[in-house]
Formats: C-alpha cells, sequence, structure tokens
C-alpha cells in the first residue's frame, strides 16, 4: 500500500515537472510568435511609408510639372491672343480706311455723275427749244434784247415756243406711263391666265388619278368577289363551295365588269347597270382598233371571257342576242363549271389593273378623259 502511494507521489511529481517544462516551451514559443509579428508588422509598416513617401514624392513631381506645362500653356495663349488682337486690330483699322477711302471716292463719282446729269438735262431742253422754233430762234439773244428794248412780240414768240415744248415733254412722258401701264396690265392678265391654266390642268390630273383609283378599287372589289365565289372563306382556300347561285356570280363579277369596263353602247343597261357608262364606251374606245391602242385589245379581251362566263349562267347555256332581252338566269351552277372563267377573268383584269397603274400610260389616259369630257360638252351645248 505504502509502495502504490509512494509510485502515485513519485508520477504526479514527474507529471508536474513535465507541465511546468511544457508550459515554459509553451510560453517560449508565444515569445517567440510575438516577436516575429511584432517584426513583420515593423517590416510593413517600414514599407508602408516608404511606399507613402515614394508616392507623395511622385504626386509632388507629377504637379510640378503639370503647373509648369499649364504655366507654359498659360504663357503661350497670352502670346497668341496678344498677337491675334493686334492683327484684327491692325485688320480692322485697314478695313474702316478702306471704306472711307471707297465712301470718298463713291461720292466723287456721284457728284460728278450729277454734274454730268444737270449739263445733259440742260443741253437736252436748249434742243428741244430749238427744235419747237421753226426759225431757229436764239432765244437766249432775244431775251437779252428784250431787255435793252421794248420788243413784246419777240418775248411772246420765245414764251409760246418754250410752252410748246415743255407741252410736248408732258405729252410724250404721258403717253410713256399709258404706253408702261397697258404692258403691266398685260403681263398681269398673261401671269393670270397662266396660272388659270395650271390650276385648270392640275385639276384634271386630280380627276384622271381618282378615275384611275375608282378603277383599280373595283377591279380588287371583283376579284374579291370572285374568291368568295370559289371559297367558303377566301383565306381559306380549302374550303371549297360546290355549288353557288347564278345571280351572286352575276351581281359580284359579270356585272361589274359589264358595267365599268366593257359596255359598248350607252343604252344597253341590262346587268343592272352600277354606273352611266363603262370606260370602254364613256372614253370613245369604241372606234379604235385593238392594234393601235393596248387598252382597246386588253377590254376586248375582257369581254370575251366575260360574256363567255355569263353565257353558262344562262338556262340552257343561251347566248345573248343583241336588242333583246337576256334569258333568263339558271337557279345555281356548278363552281367546277365556271372556275376556269373566273381565273381567266381575274387575269385579264388584273392586267387592266396595271395598265391603269403604269406612269407612262397616264398622259394616254388623260387623253381618253379629256376627250370624253369635250363631247359631254358639245353634246349639251346641241
Amino acid at each position: 500500500m505504502n509502495k502504490k502511494i509512494i509510485i502515485f507521489i513519485v508520477g504526479s511529481v514527474f507529471e508536474l515537472i513535465i507541465s511546468c517544462k511544457n508550459y515554459a516551451d509553451l510560453k517560449q514559443s508565444v515569445e517567440q510568435a510575438e516577436q516575429k509579428v511584432k517584426g513583420f508588422r515593423e517590416g510593413v509598416e517600414k514599407k508602408v511609408k516608404q511606399g507613402i513617401k515614394q508616392a507623395e514624392q511622385k504626386v509632388k513631381g507629377f504637379r510640378e510639372g503639370v503647373e509648369k506645362k499649364v504655366k507654359q500653356g498659360i504663357k503661350q495663349a497670352e502670346q497668341k491672343v496678344k498677337g491675334f488682337l493686334g492683327k484684327e486690330v491692325k485688320d480692322i483699322s485697314d478695313e474702316i480706311a478702306k471704306k472711307l477711302k471707297e465712301e470718298e471716292k463713291d461720292k466723287k463719282e456721284e457728284k460728278k455723275e450729277q454734274a454730268k446729269e444737270v449739263k445733259k438735262q440742260k443741253e437736252k431742253k436748249e434742243e428741244l427749244m430749238q427744235a419747237d422754233d421753226p426759225n431757229n430762234i436764239n432765244h437766249a439773244q432775244i431775251l437779252q434784247q428784250a431787255n435793252g428794248q421794248d420788243s413784246k412780240p419777240a418775248l411772246e414768240a420765245v414764251q409760246q415756243s418754250a410752252n410748246g415744248g415743255q407741252q410736248k415733254a408732258e405729252e410724250e412722258a404721258k403717253e410713256k406711263e399709258v404706253r408702261a401701264k397697258a404692258e403691266q396690265e398685260a403681263k398681269e392678265k398673261e401671269e393670270r391666265k397662266r396660272k388659270q391654266q395650271e390650276e385648270e390642268r392640275e385639276k384634271r390630273e386630280k380627276e384622271v388619278k381618282a378615275k384611275i383609283e375608282e378603277l383599280t378599287n373595283k377591279i380588287d372589289e371583283i376579284n374579291n368577289g370572285i374568291d368568295s365565289i370559289k371559297h367558303r372563306r377566301w383565306f381559306v382556300e380549302d374550303e371549297k363551295r360546290f355549288k353557288v347561285k347564278a345571280t351572286e356570280v352575276r351581281d359580284k363579277v359579270t356585272g361589274p365588269v359589264f358595267d365599268y369596263f366593257t359596255n359598248d353602247s350607252k343604252g344597253d343597261t341590262g346587268e343592272g347597270a352600277q354606273t352611266e357608262e363603262s370606260i370602254y364606251y364613256g372614253w370613245g374606245l369604241t372606234d379604235l382598233e385593238e392594234d393601235e391602242e393596248e387598252l382597246v385589245k386588253l377590254l376586248k379581251e375582257l369581254q370575251d371571257t366575260r360574256s363567255s362566263l355569263r353565257t353558262k349562267l344562262n338556262v340552257g347555256n343561251q347566248q345573248k342576242v343583241v336588242l333583246q332581252p337576256d334569258p333568263e338566269l339558271k337557279e345555281s351552277v356548278k363552281v367546277s363549271e365556271i372556275e376556269s372563267d373566273l381565273e381567266e377573268l381575274k387575269s385579264k383584269l388584273e392586267k387592266v389593273k396595271n395598265y391603269l397603274r403604269d406612269e407612262a400610260h397616264f398622259d394616254t389616259i388623260k387623253g381618253y378623259i379629256n376627250d370624253a369630257n369635250s363631247n359631254r360638252i358639245s353634246e349639251y351645248d346641241e
């Protein structure tokens, strides 16, 4: 038992010694670490101070360089401004002197011109007085004699001659004024006439453009009607119609084509007469040959295609006979029977539309319309 206690005590002593040694080692390590940290911190602080010092020196040098350059720039600018102002002042002085010299020269020339004009008027007056005197009397001598002696008849002759010259000059001036006024009135009249003609020309061109737009819009409307006949919905081509009423085809297609484009007579209005007369008749194209006029050819082709389609709408496919009523319409027609005619008619309409829209044909179309308007005026006068 005592042995165990002794061993325990000895072990505790050794453990205490080891702990003290570890503590001493730890304390020494901490002190060494603190010294290293202190040395590192001092090194960093030293480098930072050196960096700050170097940066301050660089900034100072840079600032001094900038200040030096700014001072040099200001000095150079002052020199340039001084030189520029000096030059400007000199130029302005020279310019003023030049202007004064020119004005003085102009005044001298103006005085010379006035003196010449006075002399010229004086000479002209003397010439007029001599021209009005048939005996070529020297007025100055007569007046001088009249002052020296009583020569009343001679003085009266001189006065009458002078009055005659003045009256003639006044008449010439008045005649000149009348001529100038007449010329001005003629010029104003000509200007009014030109302006009126220009306004009439613009008005006619505006009417022609409006008519072309009306016809091309009508063609678009007819083509939309063709699409609505072929398809249940014009934007869905797969939904085709099987049958349509003949009256629908007439009202949407053959009627408008006849009324607006292909009717070749004034009294034939069998299709419902949506307008008074077609362009074929109204523009006077019925008497023209298709070899001479492109539009005539296009309208005749459109007329034939339209007639072929119209015949298929009639009972028994009867053709129309001139001066007789239109044949009776079928109740309905199969779309497949008239589809090719509809497509061909659409193609012919597009050709007419392209012709109307072509700027190269504008003057030709304007000529058709002007001639048609002139013919209407002649008919009204009769």
